[in-house]
């Protein structure tokens, strides 16, 4: 893919990220040397540019701390977890007794969904490794040249519809497996075959698409993470006061699909949670009960500026955590093969309000309008 040309428009700072060092179900440690996922001890100094609103840049060391935590069986039948806060109770469960985590088979897409290409190629494990290492860096999306100051790449608009057709659902997905849009020009290639250029117009109002939908999804999904744990608490106003390792064992009892589609709505009508497989219901189990415990703990430092930042970081860092790469879209569950714009159109019918409308005839809001002339 071409590297894209410099455009106009204002630049953004790079905020560093937190590195993680934990060990998955295959065993695998993460992080530098010398973290441990017990201890959660040393400093790293982020690599940032430019300045935010007016601030500084940061450049003293930023201590580290383990964001995330997994709970499950490595292949030898250890437990493997990570502790995400000081000070917190080391615990984990599996889920099933009995069910090992089989390895991951090779996704052959879904049929009669296009685009055919499997999904693998645009996430594969080396594509994660490198997603994984510019979101460690702190690193951003190239700048494209805007659509009103880009070429037309003369697509036709029934081919650009297409393409956003397609993208709205290599988005959502993508979105799930891996909570970033730092791969938006992967998926722009992978939806068009490469047929758009990086300095068209229409390469513009695809990147749009990727950026306001990522966006969406994220904002909106950690609201309804805090909606859903207000609930709960209305049910079960003793979890208010529950420490760190009390929650994690009740939101690990709430995991259910109902739970988890209400927080990942945008996933609601293409993954099927209860029919998914091991791997991937184990996945989604890690993410609902860690992603849990970051927003309770938002919400307990009533809604702090430094926990949000915790928990967004702990939402970017999540899903690309090397412990999940042999995790595929081909663990879960497909529920739909169509794509949302392909749903029937819902027709109206003004006869059915109609009989019920109180008219006003024309004269009479004539003299009423009259009535308030100078």
């Amino acid at each position: 893919m071409a590297t894209p040309r410099g455009g106009r428009g204002r630049r953004r700072s790079t905020r560093g990220r937190d590195e993680v060092s934990i060990e998955g179900p295959r065993g695998r440690g993460i992080g530098p040397s010398g973290l441990s996922a017990s201890t959660g001890s040393g400093t790293y100094t982020p690599t940032l540019s430019g300045s935010r609103r007016g601030q500084q840049a940061r450049t003293d060391p930023m201590p580290i701390e383990p964001l995330l935590r997994f709970f499950g069986t490595t292949d030898s039948g250890d437990t493997a977890v990570g502790s995400p806060l000081p000070g917190s109770v080391v615990h984990s469960v599996s889920l099933d007794d009995d069910t090992e985590l089989p390895a991951t088979p090779e996704s052959q897409g879904s049929a009669g969904t296009p685009p055919v290409k499997s999904f693998l190629i645009l996430i594969s494990k080396e594509t994660r490794m490198k997603m994984r290492s510019r979101l460690i860096d702190g690193e951003r999306l190239d700048h494209v040249t805007r659509a009103s100051e880009a070429v037309s790449g003369f697509v036709p608009k029934e081919e650009l519809s297409e393409y956003i057709r397609r993208l709205d659902r290599v988005i959502r997905w993508n979105t799930f497996l891996t909570h970033s849009n730092i791969n938006a020009y992967n998926m722009i290639d992978f939806v068009t075959d490469g047929k758009v250029a990086v300095d068209a117009s229409e390469f513009w109002i695809l990147r749009t698409k990727i950026l306001d939908n990522v966006r969406t999804y994220k904002n909106k999904m950690l609201a309804r993470f805090e909606i859903h744990i207000k609930s709960l608490i209305e049910i079960e106003p003793w979890i208010k006061n529950m420490n760190e390792d009390g929650l994690r064992k009740r939101l690990e009892s709430k995991f259910n699909a109902q739970n988890f589609l209400f927080v990942w709505y945008y996933m609601k009508d293409y993954i099927d949670v209860d029919n998914s497989a091991p791997l991937g219901k184990w996945f989604m189990k890690n993410m609902y009960v860690n992603m849990g415990v970051y927003v309770k703990s938002w919400m307990d430092e009533n809604e702090s500026k430094d926990i949000r930042e915790r928990l967004l970081q702990a939402y970017d860092l999540w899903a690309l955590n090397e412990a999940f790469d042999d995790v595929d879209k081909g663990d879960f569950m497909e529920l739909s093969q169509k794509f949302r714009n392909e749903r029937k159109k819902k027709k109206r019918d003004f006869a059915t309000i109609n009989k019920n409308v109180h008219r006003y005839r024309r004269s009479s809001c004539e003299t009423v309008s009259a009535s308030f002339s100078p």
